[in-house]
């Protein structure tokens, strides 16, 4: 995945983290990126694992959005106990991949012991190696920090490594502007 990506990426509303309003989350340790996005400080760090529901979906990554917000009412509705903030997957490439076929999945993390029984499947994200940035503003400009992102990893010989995660990293309908997280995983391209 190159920066290709860019244009049709969309970052996507997810489960809110309380009291994150006043600011990002304090493992928040890259400098927030902004619009235009001329200076995106891209670090890597290790992903934890994580059990989580999904539903996977299929076409425009811009539809992706809707079925967020269908698993979390979803969610809500049967009482599930959510354990952070909700997250999307992206594994194709737009720039090779038709936009009807593209592959993405909406994923809400859960406890290891949670049970079955709603509209969902369940898996687990692997721990990795990612390389990440913390982006600031409306989530129609969030792909423009993709190219820094990848441009990190090109620099340092390293190649993507899976999906693409998108986290929120505090409540859209909150004062101020949001923070998503991108992740990108990654290994040694040498």
């Amino acid at each position: 995945m190159r920066a290709a990506l860019v244009p049709l990426f969309l970052t996507l509303s997810c489960a809110s983290l309380p009291g994150a309003e006043t600011g990002p989350p304090p493992w928040v340790d890259v400098d927030l990126a902004r619009s235009p996005f001329e200076e995106v400080e891209v670090r890597w760090k290790e992903r934890l694992g994580t059990h989580y529901v999904y539903r996977d979906v299929t076409g425009d990554y811009r539809a992706t959005r809707g079925e967020l917000a269908r698993l979390l009412s979803d969610a809500r509705r049967l009482q599930l106990a959510i354990q952070g903030p909700g997250f999307c997957l992206f594994y194709d490439d737009p720039g090779e991949v038709p936009v009807d076929t593209l592959r993405s999945r909406v994923c809400l993390p859960v406890d290891q012991g949670t049970t079955r029984g709603g509209p969902w499947e369940f898996d687990q994200l692997p721990t990795a190696t990612v390389g990440y940035a913390v982006v600031e503003g409306d989530r129609a400009t969030v792909p423009l920090a993709y190219p820094a992102v990848f441009a990190f990893l090109d620099r340092n010989g390293w190649v993507v490594d899976g999906p693409v995660r998108e986290i929120d990293l505090f409540d859209p309908g909150a004062r101020g502007e949001p923070w998503t997280e991108v992740q990108v995983p990654w290994r040694s391209g040498r």
